[in-house]
């Protein structure tokens, strides 16, 4: 081999591996841009049926606390509660409920939160068994010494690794252990990363 195809053959390996490291730097930068700006979503949920209207007001307003906590100190954590601008359960109707695009939020959440007070009818069983089912993160928020949770989903934090129970004890425990527990969750390629 010539001087010439040698001198080729060595600068043709550079360009190479200068090319190569250019498109691998430039992909990392994508990939780092790209999960910069997914933002953690959690779908909270709260009992309104069969709860007494100042049960009800208290758990609003805790709620509110906590989520305008969490949002206050992540900006990229996004939080759909349709509750929200019910702070009486007497003001909603049916007809206020879409329900497409309430189960579409949980379709699109990473991870489902339940607040259960009580042992009442809720279609808050019914989403929580939904969220499970589609494999999202799922915590029933519970009071302490009170069995609320029906059987089957007591025993699913038992079962499912994307199911937990967190018990509470009183509305400010409740509030320190949901801002607690947000800094943990994860997101992964489906969605139902929980630690």
């Amino acid at each position: 081999m010539d001087n010439l195809s040698q001198w080729l053959l060595v600068l043709g390996g550079i360009l190479g591996g200068v090319a190569t490291s250019v498109l691998a730097y430039i992909a990392w930068r994508t990939w780092k841009k790209q999960q910069a700006k997914h933002v953690l979503k959690l779908f909270v949920s709260i009992q309104m049926n069969n709860l007494q209207p100042n049960e009800y007001e208290e758990i609003h307003r805790n709620v509110s606390k906590t989520i305008d906590i969490i949002e206050g100190l992540n900006r990229d954590v996004k939080v759909y509660w349709f509750n929200k601008k019910y702070p009486s359960h007497h003001i909603v109707s049916r007809d206020d409920i879409n329900i497409d695009e309430y189960m579409m939020a949980i379709d699109n959440c990473d991870h489902f939160l339940a607040v259960i007070p009580e042992k009442v009818h809720s279609s808050i069983f019914f989403e929580s068994g939904y969220a499970l089912a589609k494999g999202k993160g799922c915590y029933f928020f519970t009071p302490l010494n009170k069995q609320v949770l029906p059987s089957i989903m007591e025993g699913s934090s038992d079962v499912y690794t994307n199911a937990k129970k967190v018990v509470y004890d009183g509305m400010p425990d409740f509030i320190h252990k949901f801002v607690q527990l947000v800094p943990h969750l994860h997101l992964s390629a489906d969605g139902m990363q929980i630690n």
